[in-house]
């Protein structure tokens, strides 16, 4: 489904990710897994073309979007939920909500039912501005905007971050939902081996801008990871 070759990105002259491949399949999830600052937010970033790629090729289900705007991939299928959820305060939560249906091609002018079902505050709250919140509750609504896009690949950057575990459970259980679909892959940029042992189908570690490591979280022993995890 997404297929990455050679990725080279990175900020003004200074390179980030060296060479990056990996591959994504309809209904996976998979984990992305690292330090801080080794390119995990960066990879991201330029599948969903916020940075441009210096190299390599970026494929969703057969099209290249490796030259693609931002807006261009959003209505291609890849919904990015970025670290700090950035949801728009100002706005109420069925407003925000709203948002996410822009990126569609199918016409739906409806927030989905599932997303509600997954998380049922989201209802409660429609009339709410979104800055007024929890911190959870904001990583919820963040989720489900990009939800309502109805994304092929949706991208989640660290989204336990800083969440009570009442939330926590139900973004995985959430995750689970989708996994169980079929219909979405998802890319999870996590720094705990153990959530990544939970959830995911397959992981990758990256160090260095590189990936080091790759396989299915049975086969990725603490020993095997712990050098490229701890500093």
């Amino acid at each position: 489904m997404l297929q990455i070759q050679n990725l080279e990105s990175g900020y003004g002259g200074s390179m980030v990710l060296r060479g990056v491949s990996l591959r994504i399949e309809r209904g996976q999830v998979v984990c992305l897994l690292g330090r801080n600052g080794v390119g995990k937010t960066t990879l991201l970033k330029s599948l969903m073309g916020l940075l441009k790629a210096q190299s390599g090729s970026i494929c969703l289900e057969n099209h290249d979007l490796s030259k693609a705007s931002p807006d261009k991939r959003a209505r291609a299928g890849i919904a990015y939920v970025p670290q700090g959820r950035e949801v728009f305060p100002g706005l109420t939560v069925a407003e925000n909500l709203e948002l996410g249906l822009e990126a569609r091609t199918d016409k739906v002018t409806q927030v989905p039912d599932e997303i509600f079902e997954m998380f049922p505050v989201l209802r409660e709250f429609l009339p709410r501005k979104a800055g007024a919140l929890s911190g959870g509750q904001q990583q919820q609504l963040a989720i489900g905007r990009a939800l309502a896009s109805s994304p092929r690949l949706l991208l989640l950057d660290e989204p336990m971050e800083g969440i009570q575990p009442n939330v926590v459970s139900q973004i995985e259980d959430a995750i689970h939902l989708l996994k169980k679909s079929g219909d979405v892959a998802v890319l999870l940029v996590e720094q705990s081996l153990d959530f990544a042992t939970t959830v995911a189908d397959y992981t990758y570690i990256l160090d260095h801008g590189q990936v080091v490591l790759e396989g299915r979280p049975e086969e990725l022993t603490p020993e095997k990871v712990k050098a490229h995890l701890t500093l």
